[in-house]
């Protein structure tokens, strides 16, 4: 019996010492960190991602099928509208316009024959008229000159018409000998050349492709392409001031202000997975003049912070200080419907004490209250291990304000 009692008195022990430091340290206050609500002014904005284009830009492509003669540029090289940049062999359509010159030239011939063969036939129709009034001639042979006078005007139409066929085939190898010498469309430099001396400049066809040439581009004139979210795109309108931040300085931020808002979303391309769900618009910002001396290159990522409000000096707490229960239930696993109201622990006499409140506007880092507490009041701010599962009432530490 002796011996039963030590043995009890240890388990009893190991039972209770862990009751009794829990007990003890639910006495401990928590360490939080405290904020007073104050008066802040709020930039709200909306994040998107993209890249850097030219706004004046010029891809040239071939119109014609021929080899690359020369090339008068190189990439840097500043061109003016109207400048020769590149040549493609000539030759063969060369021969072919020299081919429908002499066309040309023997339907001319061909209606000078026709011509004078007419004039020679009404010659001979007016000497027979005169000998078939004498009654020299016969009616067969009066109505035979007839018909070969008519046979000559038709003849001679015909060969009008087909002048005209050769004339514009004419015109049209014309056009294509000058599409051999490419010229610029544009005053701006040269950002890229896309072939070689000797390679062959395809035009593009119904479904294919064709060469690209080069571009040219007014490099002033860079500007970002974000995709903004459908979900957001109704908080965006036209003047907005933007942050940019080009992946080249993603730590400093480039001034710039939206200037177009398409009406229709970006296609997807043909092989996305993306649904209907998932669209976006590709918003157009150019860079404020100050900007445009950043080192900036067609084709860098970037990404955007687009101001859509700014609130005056309201009342707000940085955004983990505002909590709900359904995403605190959500975070501690719990499936139970509950209400997705806002609230924030306030400290009074060093307790937590549960506040609801009314959220309003948001930027990256603080949120609006307009309802529930005051100005001076002593918010929880973390850190958010604590806060989420703190409980009305809990004891605090009196920790400085964050």
């Amino acid at each position: 019996m002796r011996g039963k009692l030590p043995v009890a008195l240890l388990i009893a022990a190991l039972i209770g010492l862990p009751l009794l430091l829990q007990g003890v340290s639910r006495q401990q206050p928590k360490r939080v960190a405290i904020e007073a609500v104050q008066a802040r002014a709020l930039k709200p904005s909306v994040l998107a991602s993209g890249v850097l284009e030219f706004r004046e830009r010029a891809d040239l492509s071939p119109e014609v099928l021929a080899k690359v003669a020369q090339i008068l540029v190189k990439e840097g090289d500043r061109v003016v509208k109207g400048q020769l940049v590149m040549r493609l062999d000539s030759t063969g359509i060369e021969a072919e316009v020299e081919q429908r010159q002499a066309a040309v030239r023997q339907q001319e011939i061909a209606i000078e024959r026709y011509d004078l063969d007419i004039r020679l036939a009404r010659k001979q129709r007016d000497r027979l008229e005169q000998l078939h009034a004498r009654g020299l001639v016969d009616d067969a042979a009066l109505d035979e000159k007839n018909t070969s006078l008519e046979k000559s005007t038709v003849d001679l139409a015909a060969a009008r018409q087909a002048l005209v066929q050769a004339n514009a085939a004419l015109r049209q190898g014309r056009d294509a000998l000058s599409k051999t010498a490419i010229t610029s469309p544009i005053d701006g430099t040269v950002t890229v050349i896309g072939i070689k001396i000797g390679e062959t400049a395809v035009p593009s066809s119904v479904g294919v492709q064709g060469s690209k040439l080069m571009s040219v581009a007014d490099t002033a004139t860079i500007m970002a392409k974000v995709a903004v979210d459908e979900a957001d795109i109704g908080r965006v309108a036209l003047g907005q001031d933007v942050a940019i931040f080009p992946a080249s300085s993603s730590d400093s931020a480039l001034d710039g202000r939206i200037t177009l808002i398409p009406l229709s979303p970006t296609e997807p391309a043909a092989n996305s997975r993306t649904t209907a769900r998932a669209k976006s618009y590709s918003v157009e910002v150019d860079f404020a003049d100050g900007a445009r001396g950043a080192t900036l290159r067609p084709g860098m990522t970037c990404r955007a912070e687009i101001v859509v409000a700014t609130a005056a000096r309201v009342l707000a707490v940085p955004q983990q200080a505002v909590l709900n229960d359904a995403e605190r239930a959500s975070n501690n696993g719990s499936e139970r419907d509950v209400p997705d109201a806002h609230y924030v622990f306030v400290v009074e006499n060093g307790r937590a004490v549960r506040r609801a409140v009314t959220a309003g506007l948001s930027d990256d880092t603080y949120w609006e209250l307009t309802g529930g507490v005051a100005a001076g009041d002593r918010v929880i701010v973390g850190p958010y291990k604590v806060l989420r599962h703190l409980r009305a009432g809990d004891r605090v530490d009196n920790v400085p304000e964050a």
